[in-house]
C-alpha cells in the first residue's frame, strides 16, 4: 500500500470514530432530550432481547438434556451394576 492511501485511510477511521463519539457524547449527555430518550427505551429494550435469548439458551440445553440424559443413565447403570468380576 501506497503511503497516500494509509494516510487517506487514517483520516477516514479518524473522521468516522469522530463521529461516533461526538453522538455517542450528545446521548449520554442528554443535549436532545428526544434522541436521549429513544437511546435509553433501546438499551431498556435490548435487555429483554437479552433475557429472552438466555432464556431459549436454557430451554435449549433443556431439550439436549431430555434427550441425552437417559441414553447416559442406561449406559452408566449398566456399568455400575454389573457384578464385579474376581480376578485370579
Amino acid at each position: 500500500m501506497s503511503e497516500e492511501r494509509i494516510r487517506d485511510l487514517a483520516s477516514q477511521t479518524s473522521d468516522r470514530v469522530n463521529f461516533v463519539l461526538l453522538e455517542l457524547r450528545k446521548l449520554f449527555f442528554v443535549e436532545d432530550w428526544i434522541e436521549s430518550l429513544k437511546f435509553g427505551l433501546s438499551l431498556w429494550f435490548l435487555t429483554y432481547v437479552g433475557g429472552w435469548f438466555n432464556a431459549m439458551t436454557l430451554f435449549i440445553m433443556a431439550w439436549v438434556g431430555l434427550f441425552t440424559i437417559p441414553k447416559v443413565s442406561r449406559v452408566c447403570v449398566c456399568v455400575c451394576v454389573a457384578p464385579p468380576t474376581l480376578a485370579g
